[in-house]
């Protein structure tokens, strides 16, 4: 709760959830890419990445549907 992610992790977060997706066969959907304190009692992923996780799906849908092309 005390930093921001900056450009970088925020990037890299994005081709790793694209890149688990499309090895699992998963659509990267609300169901799919949650913070942890969607399915237990946690702050995880913190104050500062957890209303970003719209823009991360949103974005990781994207690389997805790159990576699929390829």
């Amino acid at each position: 709760d005390k930093e921001y992610p900056t450009k970088g992790q925020l990037k890299s977060l994005v081709r790793l959830v694209a890149a688990v997706c499309n090895i699992y066969g998963l659509a990267v959907n609300e169901e799919t890419v949650v913070g942890h304190r969607d399915k237990n009692e946690t702050d995880c992923p913190g104050a500062h990445l957890y209303p970003l996780l719209g823009q991360i799906r949103t974005a990781a849908a994207k690389e997805l549907r790159r990576m699929q092309r390829v």
